[in-house]
């Protein structure tokens, strides 16, 4: 599932605040009068294809038709019923990011000022350290109607891609793109910059994860395991817990070892994904109670 994430723009001025908010694009095209295809970003696809594939929305999800991790920037108009939406205003969109289960992201950096906007994104794709990948690499356009479509790009005729097979992944890397967009809004000439950044990190899926709550002496006060596909979306903290121990399993019997403390909102872990060579990134969310106050 593609997850989204939005905020409101409806503010007149918004300057160098980070956000970690996602939801899908509409922009209204009877309000613009010129607007070429905007990139917005990456799409990888685990298969090649020819020409443009246009993206369904179902529910919070954006459908290519073809396997893929989706990292770019969305943005939707406001409908003038909608509360958010402020009369006269040049702001009335929501800007965030659509990423996959596979994406850690780190939110959205906006600026907005006199000379335009610009909006920044970037996140991490999960790879499998004991699997395969192949990742072909597309670009993701906005149209002036609102929609998205992925475009494979190429190198001297020939599709870009990744794979854990080659040296072009075996270490963490990262690929950034950066585009400006002019256009017409009513007769005003507006600009805009998006810039997404996308690294590539390998980790061990896990087949179980232990949960281990201590107090401030390290004394154990409840323990609890979970297999990878059957993680809960919240843990409570037991009284008098500060701190968190988790332990990944993998299939061949290594662990990995993390700690939280009362500051942590979540506990990370990473289980398999049904796209091969991929890992899904699943974050529990952390109640600590009154210990966290």
């Amino acid at each position: 599932m593609k997850r989204l994430i939005a905020f409101a723009l409806a503010l007149a001025v918004v300057f160098g605040v980070s956000f970690a908010l996602y939801k899908p694009e509409r922009i209204e095209a009877a309000a613009q009068e010129t607007m070429d295809d905007e990139w917005v970003g990456y799409f990888f696809a685990l298969e090649p294809f020819d020409g443009r594939r246009y993206a369904t929305e179902n529910g919070d999800d954006y459908d290519f038709g073809v396997p893929s991790v989706p990292a770019f920037v969305t943005i939707t108009a406001f409908e003038p019923d909608d509360p958010d939406y402020e009369e006269g205003s040049e702001f009335n969109y929501s800007v965030g990011a659509a990423v996959s289960d596979e994406v850690v992201g780190s939110g959205m950096r906006v600026n907005v000022d006199d000379n335009g906007s610009s909006y920044e994104t970037s996140g991490e794709i999960a790879l499998d350290a004991l699997g395969q990948a192949e990742l072909y690499e597309c670009y993701v356009y906005r149209t002036p109607a609102g929609d998205y479509y992925a475009e494979c790009t190429q190198d001297n005729g020939t599709n870009v891609r990744y794979r854990t097979s080659s040296t072009n992944l075996n270490q963490t890397r990262t690929i950034s793109t950066e585009r400006s967009s002019d256009w017409s809004v009513n007769g005003k000439t507006q600009s805009r910059s998006i810039k997404v950044s996308v690294s590539f990190a390998a980790h061990t899926a896990a087949e179980s994860v232990e949960f281990v709550w201590m107090d401030s002496d390290k004394n154990v006060l409840s323990r609890a395991a979970y297999a990878a596909d059957a993680l809960p979306e919240t843990l409570t903290a037991p009284d008098g817990a500060s701190m968190l121990v988790v332990t990944q399993t993998s299939a061949d019997g290594t662990s990995a070892r993390s700690l939280c403390t009362q500051d942590d909102l979540f506990a990370r872990a990473y289980v398999p994904s049904m796209l091969s060579g991929l890992l899904r990134v699943v974050d529990v969310s952390l109640d600590w109670g009154e210990n966290g106050t």
